[in-house]
């Protein structure tokens, strides 16, 4: 089952994946930058803490890897498409992509 046959299950993935990692890997904010970051800067603040939880930087990340990345580890299952046990960073851009 991939995300393209699932858009709903992928959005709903991806929405549950960008709003719990943003507070977590966030940088300090200046005083001038707005509240709400898009959807590209959410994405690659996700993908930033990818590579944060990489711990081996093998470019995969087993479920003990994701357990940091809120939501990762709960979505695990749906954002690995190939079902191999290991999220990469291309499953993880994947999700966060709109269709």
């Amino acid at each position: 089952m991939t995300a393209k046959s699932h858009p709903l299950r992928s959005a709903t993935v991806a929405l549950a994946l960008l709003s719990t990692t943003a507070a977590l890997w966030a940088q300090p904010m200046d005083v001038a930058t707005p509240a709400t970051a898009s959807p590209t800067a959410a994405a690659k603040g996700l993908l930033a803490a990818f590579d944060k939880a990489d711990t081996n930087q093998d470019g995969q990340l087993t479920p003990v890897e994701a357990k940091v990345i809120p939501g990762l580890l709960a979505n695990f299952d749906a954002v690995d498409s190939n079902q191999d046990g290991r999220v990469s960073r291309q499953e993880l851009a994947q999700v966060t992509q709109p269709d």
